[in-house]
């Protein structure tokens, strides 16, 4: 038997649409689970309240202080008090490959007024984290790979 449960959810308070589907009878069924989203209207939230969500949702440990002391201090006190929006997300795991599970995420971090480091003033800055290969994920979330860049700027890397 076949199953499938489509479902309008929400991630980070920004809506998505969550598909399940289910393939075949126990003990060879396969199950597989796709979220993907690209909010139009999307709720503001902390980074606090994102990388709790986030750590707890994928089962790792880590703190908001710990990503902004990996970053520049430039960066790490931009993101620090400012507001994050969730531009796009895409999860997929493959419940027949316990290890196979793809990701992407995009969030933009927003100020009102800009911040100026040196000579340069931010308006905006985007995370966009990723695991999967998939070609239209990628070109929808419009991840920059900096090797084709140079490339195609005629520049070999």
């Amino acid at each position: 038997m076949d199953m499938q449960v489509v479902a309008k959810a929400a991630i980070l308070n920004s809506k998505v649409d969550a598909v399940y589907h289910k393939s075949g009878t126990a003990p060879n069924q396969i199950k597989k689970v796709l979220v993907y989203g690209a909010p139009e209207k999307a709720t503001p939230f902390s980074l606090a309240e994102l990388v709790n969500k986030i750590t707890t949702t994928i089962g790792v440990t880590i703190s908001a202080d710990t990503i902004t002391k990996n970053l520049p201090d430039a960066i790490g006190s931009l993101i620090t008090d400012k507001i994050f929006y969730l531009r796009e997300i895409y999860f997929y795991k493959d419940g027949a490959n316990t290890s196979a599970s793809e990701y992407a995420v995009w969030i933009d971090v927003k100020t009102n007024n800009p911040i100026s480091i040196a000579v340069i003033d931010l308006y905006s800055i985007s995370f966009k984290f990723w695991a999967t290969a998939n070609k239209k994920v990628l070109d929808e979330m419009k991840i920059n790979h900096v090797n084709q860049l140079l490339l195609d700027a005629g520049i070999t890397p």
